[in-house]
């Protein structure tokens, strides 16, 4: 499953994969007025950078999914985005329909086995592992 966690890691990457999958490009742009506003009041900043910390969320889930480091992690994230769009219907499911099936069975794959032989993940336990043994 090394190729489809590329590939999806890719699509995550760029707004254009993420509008192949059949994801929001911008979940900032969906949120209700009310939202905004609790946001502003909190702090008015932080509304100036809400673009900015999505755009880096979706580059370290694209990368950390593309690298297989914390994929587990980052699947259940990516599993809760999917099931929020699809329950609140925002999504037109029918011309995705291949591409979000094969994405969410990447993901609940990604969830239960992480990220497989050729992932960070398992190069950070072996040598853990081996650390451990030497001392």
């Amino acid at each position: 499953m090394v190729i489809p966690r590329l590939l999806f890691g890719y699509f995550i990457f760029f707004d254009v994969g993420r509008q192949l999958i059949g994801l929001p490009v911008s979940e900032i742009q969906m949120m209700d007025a009310d939202t905004i506003e609790i946001i502003r009041k909190f702090s008015p900043r932080l509304l100036e950078l809400l673009p900015w910390i999505e755009r880096i969320d979706y580059w370290l889930q694209g990368s950390f999914l593309m690298a297989g480091f914390t994929t587990r992690l980052v699947s259940i994230g990516l599993l809760w985005m999917v099931t929020d769009t699809l329950v609140s219907s925002q999504m037109p499911m029918l011309p995705h329909f291949f591409t979000l099936t094969f994405f969410i069975s990447t993901c609940l794959y990604s969830l239960v086995l992480g990220s497989g032989k050729y992932g960070l993940d398992r190069v950070l336990i072996c040598w853990v592992t081996k650390r451990k043994t030497k001392e």
